[in-house]
């Protein structure tokens, strides 16, 4: 016999509930973005910011739009990496890149997920936009200070394990 009062399926509803763009305008577009097969990682940045790779598969990937638009082409064996400003945090920390060229400032541009930035890194990041008065600067800076905090609650309970 089931409990007519389970709300197991409703707060599953609720943690994956996204608005609809059409709907909502005020959701946007905060990265274009997709990884190949031999992890190179295209981004398109503004319109018509039309970026084309050949993959060492020897397939070509394409990407352009920027934040106004998403465009593909080539093959459908790609990471897709981009993410609007209603995407679930869960999604966005796994997602969200930020370009670096290291802590000498010297090495080639490469690619860091959210999830994969030193805590500290966050933190310079984020004195860095804190004047970006921009939408996407603003909800990258939520986002940041959001994978501060999950990280945070994550270790409660886990001091008593080590």
């Amino acid at each position: 016999m089931t409990n007519k009062y389970d709300l197991t399926n409703t707060l599953k509803w609720l943690g994956d509930y996204k608005p609809a763009l059409p709907t909502e305008p005020d959701n946007f577009i905060v990265q274009n973005a997709i990884q190949t097969p031999d992890s190179t990682i295209l981004i398109s940045s503004y319109r018509h910011d039309y970026k084309l790779y050949k993959d060492a598969n020897g397939s070509e990937y394409m990407v352009d739009g920027g934040v106004d638009y998403i465009r593909r082409a080539g093959p459908l064996d790609f990471e897709e990496l981009t993410i609007n400003s209603d995407d679930l945090f869960e999604d966005v920390r796994n997602k969200l890149l930020w370009g670096s060229y290291g802590k000498t400032g010297k090495e080639p541009l490469h690619w860091i997920r959210l999830k994969d930035m030193e805590e500290n890194h966050i933190d310079n990041v984020l004195k860095m936009i804190e004047n970006d008065s921009s939408e996407r600067a603003k909800w990258r800076r939520n986002m940041m200070r959001q994978e501060l905090t999950y990280r945070k609650l994550s270790l409660i309970g886990k001091e008593d394990t080590l």
